[in-house]
């Protein structure tokens, strides 16, 4: 699979400076972006630990969790090993 060129350079820009406090930095680098797009789709893209497909229990934690917070996604996050805030509010709109 071949990465994009705004990827590879999100990607060179984290090795060179890291992935905290170092955003404008990163976003100098690859024309058009600003530094919250790049934070974001990073996080989005490349920081999940988890590239798997969903589990049945991780639905029914969402359900559950959903219940009790509404839509606080972080918190229901804390409840899913290695799934992003966004991983979980996406896939709970895709599924509903």
């Amino acid at each position: 699979m071949e990465i994009c060129a705004s990827n590879k350079l999100l990607l060179e820009g984290i090795a060179k400076y890291g992935s905290k406090n170092s955003w404008d930095k990163i976003a100098i680098m690859i024309p058009g972006r600003n530094r919250k797009q790049c934070r974001e789709h990073f996080i989005n893209k490349f920081n999940n630990i988890r590239h798997r497909p969903w589990t049945s229990e991780e639905d029914n934690e969402i359900l559950t969790r959903r219940k009790e917070f509404g839509n606080r996604w972080t918190q229901i996050a804390t409840f899913l090993d290695g799934r992003s805030p966004n991983d979980v509010k996406n896939r709970f709109f895709w599924e509903a």
